[in-house]
């Protein structure tokens, strides 16, 4: 990835172009070991291309396809090595290092995934096959090497960031993620409602869907059992329960993880998994097709509900995904209008469309000094649990963009600061609402908002108000209108 943007850049299109080179790399990882296979070829292609929720992250400017593609040249390689009697092949051994070495520089969730493989190869090789770990690893020594160095360095590289603090905020993790995430990543959630509409009205919003949801669970159902059926005439028994437990040691790991950590884990972290799904259901279509008439219908049918879930995701407006574009577009006009921006979402988003925000310590006008006189913060401002006491006590924002509150207000603060001070919606568009004052230009006035300057008197005039100020222990006083801000006089 980062190879990537420093040849073609880093804007979306770009970006989104990467991830299509990915995710046919990662299929081409999982057609490689059934290539002379067209039985079940066909059915790998099939599954691995109608993926809705590989379709989800596609246009996204995020690592989880890199994270996919690394799985799928670990689990391409794995099954090779299955399928021979000999020992793995040296471009198999390299497929599998390239692919643990992306997969952990993806995201640091990789690791577990990465190795869960590696755990899973060393079992099967050493267990079932019962073959000695020199016959795996005297031709490809360096390469295993160089995997490891790179993996090390990788795992240095996260530690330091979660002891510099980078890590993620404080959300919950509880049964309900981990449902949600197999949901998700076992192919419904084309069929059902978008991810906002989840979490905003969480289970309620799947009841409108549940007749397509049920229906397409039963299908998908139908042809898991069937893929492991099929699985296990090819490679026994051991290997399923081996296969199953190598799948449940990251999920675990990350559950635990999360509830330890409080972060909240979610269908992303899974997206290895996918790559599984895919080859099961591959598996399931070869053997229902085999089944004759029925079980040729239900493969067709369930292929069907597969495209439809995975053209739905990536085309239907409920599942739109959070518009920071419209959100930084809206601001950039706010601040050309000396606007105050308050930014509750995710700074990086207003980053990479170009917003400048104050970094380090805020730098607001002091309002203590003599002479000095309280302005309004021309800014993008982002507003969190740490700095909303700061802001607040502020001139009001004249636009506030709003992003998912159970996220970025979990205490209500922000919610509440709208409530009071009469703030309204004037839009909404996905993940966002935006608000502004119910006053155009009102000002909010607290004891000490204005440091030394109290406001003493006022009069309404033609063109608006005349205000006197005083500061508190001196005899110094100040007055303002609209078209003349502000005089000073002792």
């Amino acid at each position: 990835m980062y190879g990537w943007t420093k040849v073609v850049g880093t804007d979306a299109v770009a970006m989104r172009a990467s991830n299509v080179g990915m995710f046919v790399v990662a299929n081409l990882a999982l057609l490689w070991p059934f290539r002379s296979q067209p039985t079940i070829a066909v059915p790998v292609i099939l599954t691995s291309c109608l993926n809705a929720p590989i379709w989800y992250y596609l246009n996204e400017i995020r690592p989880y396809i890199m994270l996919y593609m690394g799985t799928c040249l670990m689990v391409g390689a794995i099954i090779e090595m299955m399928g021979s009697e000999q020992r793995p092949s040296s471009f198999g051994i390299k497929a599998l290092c390239i692919g643990a070495v992306l997969s952990s520089g993806a995201t640091v969730i990789g690791i577990a995934w990465a190795a869960s493989a590696i755990v899973f190869m060393l079992i099967y090789w050493l267990v079932i096959r019962k073959e000695s770990l020199s016959d795996l690893v005297s031709k490809n020594w360096f390469t295993f090497a160089i995997a490891v160095l790179c993996i090390t360095a990788l795992i240095a590289h996260d530690v330091r960031m979660l002891a510099l603090g980078k890590h993620p905020a404080v959300y919950e993790t509880n049964i309900g993620t981990v449902l949600f995430s197999f949901y998700t990543n076992l192919g419904l959630l084309g069929v059902g409602p978008g991810m906002l509409d989840i979490r905003a009205n969480g289970v309620g919003a799947l009841v409108p869907f549940l007749p397509i949801i049920a229906f397409s669970a039963t299908l998908f159902s139908f042809v898991a059992i069937g893929g492991l059926l099929k699985i296990r005439g090819v490679f026994g028994n051991r290997t399923i329960l081996l296969l199953i437990g190598c799948i449940l040691l990251p999920v675990l790991f990350l559950f635990a993880l999360g509830v330890v950590m409080h972060w909240r884990v979610l269908p992303r972290h899974f997206i290895p998994l996918v790559s599984v799904f895919s080859l099961l259901y591959a598996f399931g279509l070869a053997w229902l097709w085999r089944r004759r008439l029925v079980g040729r219908a239900v493969a067709l049918i369930s292929a069907t509900v597969m495209g439809y879930s995975s053209l739905s995701v990536r085309y239907a407006p409920r599942h739109a995904k959070d518009d920071y574009k419209h959100a930084a577009e809206l601001a950039a006009i706010e601040l050309a209008h000396d606007g105050c921006v308050w930014w509750i979402a995710d700074i990086r988003g207003a980053l990479y469309y170009g917003i400048p925000y104050p970094s380090g310590e805020l730098a607001f006008p002091s309002y203590g000094s003599p002479g000095a006189f309280p302005r309004r913060l021309s800014a993008l401002l982002p507003v969190s649990e740490k700095t909303f006491s700061l802001l607040s006590a502020q001139d009001p924002p004249t636009l506030v963009l709003f992003s998912k509150p159970d996220i970025y207000d979990s205490q209500n603060v922000v919610n509440n600061y709208l409530s009071v001070n009469k703030y309204q919606v004037v839009e909404t568009f996905p993940a966002f609402t935006a608000w502004r004052p119910s006053k155009p230009d009102q000002r909010l006035k607290r004891p000490g908002q204005f440091g030394s300057w109290t406001p003493i008197g006022g009069e309404q005039t033609a063109s608006g108000y005349v205000v006197a100020w005083k500061v508190t222990g001196a005899d110094q006083y100040a007055w303002c209108t609209e078209s003349h801000p502000v005089r000073f006089m002792n």
